[in-house]
């Protein structure tokens, strides 16, 4: 297996069920937490009101501005790390759609914001628009410390093979801090490929002659040593193909032990929402892929 092919529609032998494993990019994707559970985080966003969150359980929480009533939204949150979590939560009734994602560090009170917005762009409806907030965790009688995350250019120029399963892996390239690109790969479609399998092959047969090689903006900041936190939006393949990409990738790169997690926001080619976790393994790879030695950008700017 090389990340130099992509067989889409192969599926995954599992010895122990009559079911194949679970494939796409959740094979390797760590647990849910319920650690929150009981915690209460004050936030203060640089730019923004405080904010009050109250992790209920697992799975609930209330949160609301001083002065407002507090509201209910469900929640999922994985670790990162010890002490670092990865929330993300959809404000429900919120039109366009609205998706927070927070990353938590107790252990330096420090905290990035991610808020996402799916159809900000009436023109470009699967587009999916983020800001990013830095800001810190204020603690009773405490002080709130004016260190915060930063945008870093430490990645830059570094490549990473990701597996997603046992037969997937795709090569990120950090070519820029303000652009992305994959390793070069040949798609495949696999014999016993379903309908829905020959579909997705068929979107990436479409887009080979307009979109041949996949770069996308990102930015990427750094959270603590060894770990970061980037995004990459397919902002050009929804712009060549508007029936296509527009999604935000979120990734929670533990460095040390070269895995993440992270989570997808936007539409699924069937048109449904997509608001999952994922994860993979990987590790840093010391051989340059082809398309970092593309000019950049490859595609004109908007």
């Amino acid at each position: 297996m090389s990340y130099k092919q992509h067989i889409i529609g192969q599926k995954i032998y599992n010895p122990v069920s009559p079911r194949p494993s679970v494939g796409g990019m959740k094979q390797y994707k760590v647990a849910s937490t319920c650690e929150l559970a009981g915690k209460t985080l004050i936030a203060h966003l640089d730019g923004l009101e405080p904010v009050c969150v109250q992790f209920l359980d697992g799975e609930n929480l209330l949160w609301g501005h001083p002065g407002e009533a507090m509201r209910w939204e469900p929640y999922e949150a994985a670790k990162g790390d010890e002490k670092l979590f990865l929330i993300k939560f959809v404000l429900s009734g919120s039109r366009p759609i609205t998706y927070i994602t927070l990353v938590w560090d107790e252990s330096t009170q420090l905290i990035t914001c991610v808020k996402a917005i799916l159809g900000a762009d009436e023109k470009r409806p699967r587009l999916v628009d983020s800001r990013v907030y830095f800001g810190a965790q204020k603690l009773p009688h405490q002080p709130l410390t004016d260190k915060r995350h930063a945008y870093t250019e430490d990645l830059v120029g570094k490549r990473i093979i990701w597996r997603y399963n046992p037969n997937d892996e795709i090569m990120h390239c950090y070519c820029g801090t303000d652009y992305f690109r994959l390793g070069k790969s040949e798609k495949v479609l696999a014999q016993n490929a379903t309908e829905a399998d020959k579909a997705h092959y068929q979107r990436f047969v479409e887009r080979r002659g307009i979109y041949p090689v996949y770069e996308e903006p990102s930015y990427y900041i750094k959270l603590r040593d060894g770990f970061y936190l980037y995004s990459v939006t397919e902002r050009n393949i929804n712009r060549f193909l508007p029936e296509q990409g527009g999604n935000q990738l979120l990734i929670l790169l533990n460095a040390l032990r070269v895995r993440y997690i992270g989570r997808v926001f936007g539409y699924r080619g069937d048109g449904s929402l997509e608001n999952d976790f994922i994860g993979a393994i990987g590790g840093f790879c010391p051989e340059p892929d082809e398309v970092e030695s593309l000019p950049y950008p490859i595609y004109p700017p908007e």
